[in-house]
């Protein structure tokens, strides 16, 4: 192997682009609260009981942390002047409560491919009953997109310069994936994920976060038209295909990093080392 690394067959990665590729749930802090997701916790480490096995006492330690974690998630937000300990009661604090999951993540792990999973239907359900109960227009929910996507575009890691070696300009591939088609065969295209899109126009392009557009030969026309347009206009959206990804991830996965697919919140993927294939064929 460090005869085929000095060759320059295989490229091994920095230590900063992180453990792997992960997309946490975020949206279960905005739905819940982070009080009733620690008290459940709590619940499952009560539950999970037996010998000293190795097995046992990992799960148990694992348990302690994920609790530690949320309760610093709450400290935190708080810092900010937020209380996230109860869910969202708003569509403005839908987006925030599930930024300050995020961020939470991003801070603990300074790694490359931090995505953000597939919010635009989560974040349209709040959106729509905001604008039942007369708290919003249009207009502000637009701008509660693009405020969201603005912070996103501000995300930064500190990297060795190992990793400008590999990388150039700064990329964190925070991707956002939008649209696809359930598994019942309802599109998954909302008005929020127009809003999404939207943003391309309204505050200019920008390599974050990677909009990514779940295609499939289902999805409503006039979605494919404007993605269509906004290709045509901007070049900055990413597509891959549902079709294929839906049978093996279900309808509720999306894209970390770059192309690769996994289960929100169940799934991650481990690697260390990119091949030269021009070399390896010579």
């Amino acid at each position: 192997m460090r005869r085929a690394r000095s060759a320059g067959l295989l490229t091994g990665l920095p230590d900063a682009y992180g453990r792997g590729r992960i997309i946490g749930d975020y949206r279960r802090v905005a739905l819940y609260g982070v009080d009733y997701l620690i008290e459940e916790r709590r619940r499952d480490k009560d539950n999970f009981k037996g010998d000293a096995t190795d097995e046992v006492i990992r799960r148990r330690e694992e348990f302690s942390e994920q609790i530690r974690a949320l309760e610093q998630m709450k400290s935190m937000a708080s810092k900010y002047g937020f209380d996230i300990s109860h869910p969202a009661t708003t569509a403005q604090e839908a987006f925030q409560w599930l930024y300050f999951a995020y961020l939470a993540a991003v801070k603990e792990n300074n790694g490359a491919a931090m995505s953000l999973g597939k919010n635009t239907n989560f974040l349209d359900i709040y959106l729509e009953r905001d604008f039942e109960r007369g708290l919003l227009d249009e207009k502000g929910a637009q701008e509660l997109v693009d405020q969201f996507v603005i912070k996103l575009r501000l995300v930064r890691h500190l990297r060795t310069p190992e990793y400008d070696e590999l990388f150039a300009g700064d990329p964190t591939w925070v991707t956002e994936s939008i649209g696809g088609m359930g598994e019942d065969g309802r599109t998954l295209v909302s008005k929020t994920a127009y809003r999404f899109l939207n943003t391309l126009i309204n505050i200019d392009t920008s390599p974050e976060p990677n909009m990514t557009v779940l295609w499939s030969e289902d999805l409503p026309r006039p979605f494919k038209d404007y993605c269509s347009k906004l290709s045509i206009i901007t070049d900055s959206i990413q597509y891959e295909n549902d079709d294929l990804l839906r049978p093996i991830y279900g309808d509720d996965c999306a894209i970390a990093c770059c192309v690769s697919a996994m289960r929100i919140g169940k799934e991650m993927q481990f690697f260390g080392a990119r091949a030269n294939l021009v070399k390896a064929l010579l």
